[in-house]
């Protein structure tokens, strides 16, 4: 399998569906950076696949816009 973009970033890189698939990438010759939220787990994971994958903490967001609308707007929602 040849790919045009060699190189590939995996978020939850560091287990699980995220992990095997950038296992697989790795197999298949393509560059991996992995984002996961666990820093160590990440960085323990990319050195135990070798020299070639990077790992970088996830950015997780702890504040959401709000989800009410805008009263400036008005709202497009449905009335209950």
């Amino acid at each position: 399998m040849e790919f045009a973009w060699p190189s590939a970033l995996v978020s939850g890189g560091a287990g699980g569906i995220g992990g095997a698939t950038a296992r697989r990438l790795v197999d298949l010759s393509m560059g991996v950076v992995i984002f996961e939220p666990d820093a160590e787990r990440a960085e323990a994971f990319a050195r135990d696949l070798g020299p070639g994958p990077l790992a970088f903490p996830a950015i997780t967001m702890t504040t959401r816009p709000s989800a009410e609308p805008s009263k400036k707007h008005g709202s497009s929602a449905p009335s209950a």
